[in-house]
């Protein structure tokens, strides 16, 4: 079995042996899945590590470049994934999903945005988003777990529980969204770690159907 990392331009510097990495600008969870479907034939006999972060809760508005907070993705990633997977694991396809951390709109907007109009909604964005991510990391794991598929752990660096409150570390995000070379460096041991897991699960199987 082969390993891919399908993101979006989170993992456009991620560089790992061995393991092909695709970077799809905008990709969520929605469009990585009928990614997937459509090209089910290049994805056979692969697991593949979906990376989205704080895109699965954000839309870019295309003619100023600003990024909102959006509360239409309602779907979890159960009801998103579960009516594609048995048809992908028939061929041999496996996702996995990645965990969230959020982002800052007002540091990346004003890094990126000409004209922004929703300036006074960014902190409240970034609240509401921080909360939503606690939530789905959860059904992230759970989701994982029910396929019997290993986590990598991509958002502790950045986003992690302490005693009874979460820290997010926003100066491991180089412009509110795109993480740092200590985080990418932290993926790249997570993605090993993980692809390790599975490939001893794989042995063993092997060895116990001989």
């Amino acid at each position: 079995m082969d390993f891919v990392i399908l993101g979006n331009s989170l993992v456009r510097h991620l560089s790992i042996p061995n393991v092909e990495v695709t970077a799809i600008s905008g990709l969520n969870w929605e469009k990585a899945v009928h990614y997937l479907m459509r090209h089910r034939e290049r994805f056979a006999q692969k697991y593949v590590f979906i990376v989205v972060g704080p895109l699965r809760f954000t839309s870019m508005h295309q003619s100023r470049r600003e990024v909102a907070f959006s509360s239409n993705n309602n779907s979890t990633v159960h009801q998103i994934f579960a009516p594609f997977y048995n048809e992908l694991s028939f061929l041999n396809i496996f996702p996995i999903i990645c965990p969230l951390f959020p982002m800052n709109f007002k540091t990346y907007n004003g890094n990126t945005c000409q004209a922004p109009i929703c300036q006074g909604f960014y902190e409240e964005w970034n609240k509401i988003l921080r909360g939503h991510i606690v939530v789905e990391n959860r059904h992230i794991y759970r989701f994982n777990c029910k396929y019997e598929n290993n986590t990598p752990h991509l958002h502790t660096l950045i986003y992690h529980r302490r005693k009874h409150h979460y820290v997010f570390r926003e100066n491991l995000l180089s412009d509110g969204l795109h993480v740092t070379e200590e985080v990418l460096t932290h993926w790249k041991s997570e993605f090993q770690r993980v692809i390790g897991l599975i490939r001893s699960r794989l042995m063993k199987a092997a060895q116990e159907t001989q």
